[in-house]
């Protein structure tokens, strides 16, 4: 089936309205990752309007995310992961939709240099890991 523009940006803003509408519950997952699949085949056909709603959102998202403490690592890390392809995506296909943004987005990838999502480990699991020999 072969979806035309104004469809595809039907979806993409459907999607979008999805994700922001579930921030703060598991399923913004499930529509970040359509999101995804979908950016990657296609955000040159979802327009302009598409971006200018997605990417503040996510942006702040990632910044609210690295900075409070969260017991569900994997999940954060996981979606976080979703939302650098997702911008990566819109950065190689839409340049001129994303460049608006560019001082946020190169802001936001200097704040996940220094995040680690491996410094939750407490200091003894690592003593007993480097004790063990492996």
């Amino acid at each position: 089936m072969i979806l035309s523009n104004k469809d595809i940006a039907h979806v993409g803003e459907s999607l979008v309205q999805n994700i922001v509408s579930n921030a703060e519950k598991k399923e913004i997952l499930y529509y970040t990752v359509g999101f995804n699949s979908i950016v990657k085949n296609v955000a040159n056909k979802l327009g302009s309007g598409v971006v200018a709603s997605v990417l503040p959102f996510i942006l702040k998202d990632i910044n609210k995310r690295t900075s409070a403490d969260t017991e569900d690592f994997e999940f954060t890390n996981e979606l976080i992961d979703y939302y650098l392809s997702i911008i990566d995506n819109f950065i190689r296909k839409c340049p001129h939709d994303t460049k608006p943004f560019l001082k946020e987005i190169i802001e936001a990838v200097y704040q996940l240099i220094s995040y680690d999502p491996n410094s939750a480990v407490d200091d003894e699991d690592e003593m007993e890991i480097e004790e063990g020999g492996i």
